[in-house]
């Protein structure tokens, strides 16, 4: 059912059905590049905390949980969707801060 469709509507697929994925490309910058913004970091450093805080999950996470034994087909979904994903989201932040000043 899914072989046939594009990584990206594969990657809203499991952005839908999966909530780490949310919290990894929405909640987790939203918190922690608002906190940087209101401590008053701006400029170059800003950007690289978007960077940082809105990017991908790293790929080795995939190879790490198949060498535990945990569950790979989940973390191979949360790498190809935030990999997919962080393009739209990156830019997303990063107009949204700059509109506020932050650089």
């Amino acid at each position: 059912e899914l072989q046939s469709q594009s990584t990206s509507s594969y990657a809203v697929f499991c952005l839908k059905k999966n909530k780490v994925c949310q919290v990894r490309l929405f909640l987790m910058p939203a918190l922690l590049l608002t906190a940087a913004f209101l401590i008053g970091i701006r400029g170059v450093g800003f950007a690289g905390l978007i960077s940082v805080f809105a990017s991908a999950t790293a790929i080795a996470s995939f190879t790490m949980t198949q060498q535990m034994g945990g569950d790979a087909e989940l973390a191979g979904d949360i790498v190809v969707s935030t990999s997919a994903l962080c393009i739209v989201t990156m830019f997303a932040w990063s107009v949204l801060f700059k509109a506020l000043g932050a650089f």
